[in-house]
């Protein structure tokens, strides 16, 4: 149906991710005028409505964790409704998915309110390639996880991007460095919009020692550079390789497994053999 068609609506608001200013007329007015506000924490949400005058009819809580009795009862409780996060736009690493699900469920019309954004802002400055891109978000805490995350990127033709926090950075920056290696380019970012906005771009050493001496305080965006994928050089001696490698495919075997059998009896890189694989499970 037409996104106007339905009296009921949600507006999905994005909001300033730093500098007070980057706020649409359009948002400001919505805010103003629903029924209900629905944000991640009203004291927060609070600072920026007042100001600008706003003053919301009502405003609840929503994280990731109400239940499903209550989006049912927010949705009941008003036709007009908007949702915001703390910073920039709802649902991009921010909680409102489950709400947005169930609104078009009771009939609402969903609707964007486009604004700020922290991936698209540090996309816009970043000096590699923005398109195509892969964007993930914060990775897992556990450093296990965290790798495996950064690992399912290491042959990426994409540019990656990931949200992190000051205290989990640098852990990031090494996994990347660990993965991708030491020369890889990266752009980090932090306190877009603010007053201490700054930004590293460089190797993915370099960057982790200027990192290194300097407080780390707010949000950070990490950018790493798509990696130009080559063809594996494959010997005369390796062909036979590629028949076992099929029938490890054939047999479902992981890429993962089939590298630790193969790593030992062959004379390609770690690298070049993973391409290896991933090319004939591309064919298969």
């Amino acid at each position: 149906m037409k996104s106007t068609e339905s009296n009921k609506r949600l507006y999905v608001v994005a909001t300033p991710i730093g500098n007070l200013s980057d706020i649409s007329q359009r948002a400001i007015d919505i805010l103003k005028s629903v029924d209900l506000v629905l944000c991640e924490n009203t004291e927060h949400s609070l600072k920026l409505l007042n100001y600008y005058g706003i003053k919301p009819k009502k405003m609840k809580k929503l994280t990731d964790h109400e239940s499903e009795n209550t989006i049912h009862t927010y949705l009941a409780y008003a036709e007009n409704i908007a949702v915001i996060s703390d910073a920039g736009t709802p649902l991009v690493s921010d909680p409102g998915h489950r709400l947005v699900s169930h609104a078009y469920g009771a009939g609402f019309s969903v609707m964007a309110v486009p604004g700020p954004s922290a991936l698209i802002a540090a996309l816009s400055v970043c000096p590699f390639e923005p398109v195509p891109f892969s964007f993930v978000g914060f990775p897992p805490r556990k450093k296990s996880e965290r790798i495996q995350s950064v690992q399912h990127y290491a042959s990426c033709e994409h540019t990656v991007i990931y949200y992190e926090s000051p205290r989990r950075i640098l852990g990031l920056l090494e996994d990347i460095r660990v993965v991708f290696g030491d020369d890889h380019p990266v752009f980090v970012i932090k306190e877009l919009t603010k007053r201490f906005e700054t930004h590293w771009a460089g190797s993915v050493v370099s960057v982790l020692g200027q990192m290194a001496t300097v407080a780390l305080r707010g949000e950070f965006v990490v950018i790493i550079d798509k990696r130009v994928v080559r063809e594996p050089k494959v010997k005369e001696t390796d062909v036979p390789l590629q028949a076992m490698i099929k029938g490890m495919l054939a047999e479902d075997m992981t890429a993962q497994s089939i590298l630790k059998i193969c790593g030992g009896i062959t004379s390609m890189s770690k690298n070049q053999l993973y391409q290896l694989i991933l090319a004939q499970k591309q064919e298969k």
